[in-house]
C-alpha cells in the first residue's frame, strides 16, 4: 500500500517574516552574562570563606594580623614615636594585608577561570570520542543521503561535519566545536528511525528536524556559549564549592554551616541560570527553522518520548510508578532542557520569548544586594578615605549597568513583543521593578555581614517600619527606572526610527546616569546610619539629600532629553511629528507649548499667595540663625527655608501635571502613562525659572518684614545660584506631579468602572443610553481674523516663552553634571579659628567612651553640611578631640596626627588620621567601624 505523497522534508519553506522589526539582542545572551557574573562573585565570596578558615587552622589569621597593626601603633605612640609616624605606620600595616587578602582571593577567581576556559576548550574533544562519519555508518543509506540534501541546502552553514554516534540512543542530537570546525553529533536511534520509515513508506520528519534545529544552533552562533555555561559549571563546582566544603569540614567546624549555606545557595541560583540559558537557546533555535515540516517533528518527537515514558512506568513496580512520574515532571521543570510541549508552543508562537523574565529580574537584584557592600568594602580598603560623591556614583553605576542589561533589555522585549503580537498584553514596568526590588532586599538578608556595617537587614530587624519605608524608596527608584527604559523604547518604536544597535547600547548606557546616583545613595544613606542606633532618623535625611542633589536633577534633564532624541531624528529625516488629525506620535503625546508658557507665567502670583504666610516664621529664624553664626555645628538656612521649598515644589508639581494632562494624544500610553513623564518634566523645567526667582523675593520680603520694612531692594542675585536654589525644588516637583497624575488615572478608571456598571443593568433592560450624539450647531460662533491672529499671537508667544524657561533650566542643570561640580572642594576653616576647638585631653575618658562619643560625630549624617556647604573642619575636629580624650596611646597618637593635619590646611589628610582612629577604635574592642561610604 503506498503512502499519500507529501512534501519532501528537505525542501525549503516560504520565507517567513521575523519576530519583530529589528528585535533586541536574544534572552540568551543577557542571562549568559548574568551567570558569568554570578559564578565570579559566588567563587569570590567562597574562595574568601576559604582562604579565611585555612589561615585561621595553619597560622595567624586575618584578625589576628590586623590587631598586631593596633598593638604596633600602641607600642610605638608609648615609647614617644610622633603621631604622624604612627599613624603612616598604622595604615602601611592594615593596607599590606588588605592588599594580601585581595590578591588571594583574585588569584583564586582567575584559577577558577582558568579551569572554566580549559574545560570550554576541551568539550568538544571530550564529548564526540566514538562518534563516526555517516558515510562509515552505511553508505548510500537514507539518513546518508537525507544529511547530504539538508547540508546542500541554500542556508545552511558552511564546512559543517556530521556524525553518528553508535553508543548513544534516543533521538537527539548535538552541536560542538568552534567556529570553523563545527562538528554536529547524532544519535544513532535517528539513523534507524529514518530508515525504518523510509522502509516502511512513512514520510521521515525526525532526522530532519533534529539536523534543521541543530543547524538553527550554528546559525545563531550559541554553540560557544553553550559550552562556556557548561564549562562554568563544572569549574565552580570543582574549584570553589568542593574546596570550600572540604575546609568547612576539616579546619573550620564553627563555620561549617554557614559555608554549606552559602554554597548551598550559590548552587542552586547558578543551576537556575544555567538552565535559563539552555533552555532560552534551545526556543530561539526552535524559533530559527524555517520549515513547514519541522512542527510534524516537534510532535513526533513528543510522542516517540511519551511512548518510551510510559513503557518506563508500565515496568515499573505499581508501589513507586507514581513517584517515578512525579519526579520525572520534577526533573523536566527543573532540567536544562524545555519539553516538546514548550518547545512547539514557541514555535507556533515566537513573539512570547520576548516576554520580561521575572526570574532575571530578581538574580540581578540578588547580585546587587549581595555584592554591593562587599564591593565598598574592597574599594575603600584599595582606595582609603575616597568616599566622595563621585565615588558613590561610580559605585552604583556599576550595578546600574548590570541592571540596564537585564531589566533595560527586559522592557525593550515587552515594548517589541507589543509590536509584533497583537494579543500580547501591553508592556507592564511595575513587575519587573518589584523583582529587582525584593532581589536586592534578599541579597541584603542573605549578607553575611555584622555589625558594624549596617545593611537593610539590620534595620529590618531593629526597626520594621523604617526598612519597610526605604524599601519603599528603593522600589520607587527601580520604577522611575524601568519606566524610562520602556518608554525610550516606545519613543524608538513608535517614532519610525529604525533603532539601530548603537542606538539600543546607547539607551541601556544612559539609563545608569540616573539609577546610578541613587542606587549608590540609597545604599550609603544605608551604611552611614549608626549600628544599633534607635530610630534610624537619618534615612529621610539622606533621601533629601538625594532629591535636592545637583546631579540628579541634571540627570533627570539628562534622560528626559535622551527620551526626545527619536522624535528630533525624525524631524531630521523630514518626516515630521504629525501622524493624524491631532498630531500625536502614537503612543507619545505631543505637549501644547502654550500651556507650558502660561503655567511659567501664572506660577508668579500663585507662589506669591501661597509664600506669604511664612514670613513671620522666616524671619524668626532669620533672626536666630544671625545670633548663632561663627559657631561650629550651626544650623543653616535650609529649614528655616522649608515651608518655602514645599510651597514652591507644590507648584511646580501643579505646572507639570497641568501640561502632562493637555497634550495631545490619540492612544497608548496617554496622558496618564509612561507617555506623559516627559511631558511631565518639560511643565515642571517651564515652571522652575520663576518659582527660583520668587524664592529669593521670599526671602528678601521677609528681611524687610524683619527689620520693619525699612530697606531698599538690595544687590541683586547672579540668576545661575538663583536656578541653583530652583533645583531644591525641581525634582520634588515632578515627582509630586507624578503623584497627581496617579491620582488622576485612578479617578479616570473608577469613573470608568462605575460607568460600565451602570450601563449593563440599561443594556439588559433595552433602555438606552444616556445622552447621545450631538446635532451640528449650524449657529456656532467663529472668531474672526483679528481675534484668531491675536490668539495665535499670544499662544507663540507663551510658547517662546516656555521654550526660554526650559532650556534655561536645563543649561543650569546640564552644568551640575560637570566633573568639576560633582567633587566641588570643600570651603575649609582658617587654622587660627581651628585652634580653639583642638584641645587634646589624654587620659580623661576611658576609650571604650572616648571611642563612642567619636564615632557619634563620625557616622551623623548632618543635612546643614549637606546643603548648606559649611565647612567640615569642625566635625573633624570634635571627632579628634573625642578620640584624644582616651587613656589608650595609639588612640591618642592617631588623633594628635589628625590635629595636626587640620591645622596645616589639609582636611583631607586628616579625615584620614580620624578614619584611622575609628578602625583602631574597632581593633582594640572599642565600638564599631564607621561607614564605609559616608553620605557627605
Amino acid at each position: 500500500m503506498e503512502s499519500t505523497p507529501s512534501p519532501s522534508p528537505t525542501a525549503p519553506a516560504p520565507s517567513a517574516p521575523p519576530v519583530a522589526h529589528a528585535a533586541p539582542p536574544s534572552p540568551t545572551v543577557s542571562r549568559f552574562a548574568l551567570l558569568a557574573l554570578t559564578a565570579v562573585a559566588a567563587a569570590a565570596l567562597l574562595h574568601r570563606g576559604t582562604l579565611f578558615m585555612v589561615r585561621e587552622a595553619v597560622g595567624p589569621g586575618w584578625t589576628a594580623q590586623r590587631l598586631d597593626c593596633a598593638d604596633t601603633a600602641r607600642t610605638a605612640a608609648t615609647a614617644g614615636t610622633a603621631g604622624t609616624t604612627v599613624a603612616a605606620d598604622f595604615r602601611s600595616c592594615l593596607q599590606g594585608h588588605v592588599h594580601t587578602e585581595v590578591l588571594g582571593v583574585t588569584a583564586l577567581v582567575l584559577l577558577t577561570c582558568a579551569v572554566a576556559l580549559a574545560l570550554y576548550l576541551l568539550h568538544p574533544r571530550l564529548a564526540r570520542t566514538g562518534s563516526l562519519s555517516p558515510a562509515s555508518a552505511r553508505p548510500g543509506s537514507p539518513a546518508v543521503r537525507c544529511v547530504t540534501a539538508l547540508l546542500a541546502e541554500p542556508d545552511a552553514p558552511r564546512g559543517v561535519r556530521v556524525s553518528f554516534a553508535p553508543l548513544v540512543g534516543g533521538l537527539h542530537g548535538r552541536s560542538l566545536g568552534f567556529p570553523g570546525r563545527y562538528h554536529v553529533v547524532l544519535s544513532m536511534g535517528l539513523f534507524l528511525a529514518h530508515d525504518a520509515d523510509v522502509e516502511a513508506g512513512r514520510v521521515p520528519v525526525l532526522l530532519p528536524g533534529v539536523l534543521r534545529h541543530e543547524l538553527a544552533h550554528l546559525r545563531n552562533r550559541d554553540v560557544g556559549m553553550t559550552q562556556l555555561t557548561i564549562a562554568l559549571w563544572w569549574a565552580f563546582l570543582c574549584t570553589a564549592a568542593l574546596p570550600a566544603l572540604l575546609a568547612a569540614l576539616f579546619l573550620g567546624p564553627v563555620r561549617a554551616s554557614a559555608t554549606v549555606t552559602e554554597v548551598s545557595a550559590a548552587l542552586a541560583l547558578l543551576w537556575f541560570e544555567r538552565c535559563a540559558v539552555l533552555r532560552s537557546r534551545e526556543h530561539l533555535a526552535d524559533t530559527a527553522v524555517r520549515h513547514h515540516a519541522y512542527p510534524d517533528a516537534l510532535a513526533a518527537a513528543e510522542q516517540a518520548a511519551e511512548t518510551l515514558a510510559s513503557g518506563k512506568r508500565a515496568a515499573g513496580h505499581p508501589v513507586t510508578r507514581g513517584a517515578r512520574a512525579a519526579a520525572a515532571r520534577f526533573r523536566e521543570r527543573i532540567g536544562y532542557h524545555p519539553s516538546w510541549k514548550l518547545r512547539a508552543a514557541a514555535v507556533a508562537h515566537p513573539a512570547r520569548l520576548l516576554k520580561p523574565s521575572l526570574f532575571e529580574a530578581a538574580t540581578a537584584g540578588l547580585l546587587i544586594g549581595f555584592g554591593y557592600q562587599p564591593l565598598t568594602a574592597l574599594v575603600q580598603a584599595l582606595r582609603p578615605y575616597d568616599s566622595g560623591r563621585a565615588q558613590i556614583w561610580l559605585l552604583g553605576s556599576g550595578y546600574a549597568l548590570l541592571l540596564s542589561g537585564v531589566v533595560g533589555l527586559a522592557a525593550w522585549r515587552a515594548v517589541w513583543r507589543a509590536r509584533a503580537d497583537d494579543t500580547a498584553p501591553r508592556p507592564r514596568t511595575l513587575p519587573l521593578a518589584v523583582a529587582a526590588c525584593l532581589g536586592i532586599l534578599a541579597g541584603q538578608t542573605l549578607l553575611p555581614l555584622d555589625a558594624p556595617t549596617v545593611v537593610w537587614r539590620t534595620v529590618l530587624v531593629q526597626r520594621p517600619v523604617a526598612a519597610l519605608g526605604w524599601a519603599l524608596v528603593l522600589l520607587v527608584f527601580l520604577w522611575a527606572f524601568t519606566t524610562w527604559q520602556a518608554l525610550v523604547a516606545e519613543w524608538w518604536s513608535h517614532s519610525g526610527v529604525r533603532p539601530r544597535p548603537g542606538a539600543l547600547v546607547a539607551g541601556l548606557l544612559l539609563g545608569p546616569l540616573l539609577l546610578g546616583f541613587l542606587l549608590g545613595g540609597w545604599f550609603a544613606a544605608l551604611a552611614d546610619q549608626k549600628a544599633g542606633g534607635p530610630t534610624f532618623g537619618g534615612l529621610p535625611a539622606g533621601l533629601l539629600s538625594l532629591l535636592i542633589d545637583a546631579a540628579v536633577s541634571g540627570a533627570v534633564a539628562a534622560a528626559v532629553l535622551a527620551a526626545a532624541v527619536p522624535a528630533a531624528l525624525r524631524v531630521l529625516r523630514g518626516h515630521g511629528l504629525r501622524r493624524g488629525p491631532r498630531g500625536a506620535t502614537g503612543a507619545v503625546p505631543v505637549p501644547r507649548w502654550w500651556v507650558a508658557g502660561a503655567c511659567a507665567l501664572l506660577v508668579v502670583p500663585v507662589y506669591l499667595l501661597v509664600g506669604r504666610p511664612a514670613y513671620p516664621a522666616l524671619g524668626a529664624d532669620m533672626v536666630r540663625l544671625v545670633a548663632a553664626r561663627g559657631r561650629p555645628g550651626a544650623d543653616s538656612l535650609f529649614f528655616a527655608l522649608l515651608p518655602l521649598l514645599v510651597g514652591g515644589a507644590a507648584c511646580i508639581a501643579v505646572a507639570g501635571a497641568v501640561v502632562a494632562l493637555t497634550a495631545r494624544t490619540s492612544g497608548g500610553t496617554g496622558r496618564h502613562g509612561r507617555g506623559a513623564l516627559p511631558l511631565v518634566a518639560l511643565g515642571a523645567a517651564a515652571a522652575t525659572p520663576a518659582t527660583a526667582y520668587l524664592l529669593i523675593a521670599h526671602i528678601r520680603l521677609a528681611a524687610c518684614a524683619w527689620v520693619g520694612g525699612a530697606c531698599g531692594p538690595g544687590p541683586g542675585t547672579p540668576w545661575e545660584s538663583t536656578l541653583a536654589l530652583g533645583r531644591w525644588m525641581l525634582l520634588p516637583g515632578v515627582l509630586g506631579a507624578a503623584g497627581l497624575l496617579l491620582l488622576v488615572r485612578s479617578a479616570v478608571a473608577a469613573r470608568r468602572l462605575v460607568g460600565r456598571a451602570i450601563e449593563r443593568p440599561r443594556a439588559r433592560a433595552g433602555t438606552p443610553p444616556a445622552g447621545g450624539v450631538r446635532a451640528d450647531d449650524t449657529r456656532r460662533w467663529r472668531a474672526g481674523p483679528v481675534l484668531r491672529w491675536t490668539g495665535r499671537s499670544l499662544r507663540a508667544a507663551l510658547a517662546v516663552v516656555a521654550l526660554a524657561a526650559t532650556l534655561t533650566t536645563t543649561a543650569v542643570l546640564g552644568r551640575a553634571v560637570l566633573p568639576a561640580q560633582l567633587s566641588p572642594p570643600a570651603p575649609h576653616a582658617e587654622p587660627a579659628d581651628l585652634r580653639p576647638y583642638l584641645v587634646l585631653r589624654p587620659g580623661t575618658e576611658a576609650r571604650e567612651r572616648a571611642c563612642s562619643e567619636g564615632l557619634l560625630n563620625l557616622r551623623r549624617l548632618d543635612l546643614t553640611y549637606a546643603t548648606s556647604g559649611a565647612p567640615t573642619d569642625y566635625w573633624l575636629a570634635n571627632t579628634a578631640v573625642a578620640f584624644g580624650s582616651a587613656d589608650d596611646p595609639g588612640l591618642v597618637a592617631l588623633a594628635r596626627a589628625a590635629r595636626d593635619r587640620l591645622l596645616d590646611r589639609d582636611p583631607e589628610a586628616g579625615q584620614d588620621q580620624v578614619e584611622d582612629g575609628a578602625t583602631y577604635c574597632a581593633l582594640r574592642g572599642g565600638t564599631a567601624r564607621p561607614a564605609v561610604l559616608p553620605l557627605r
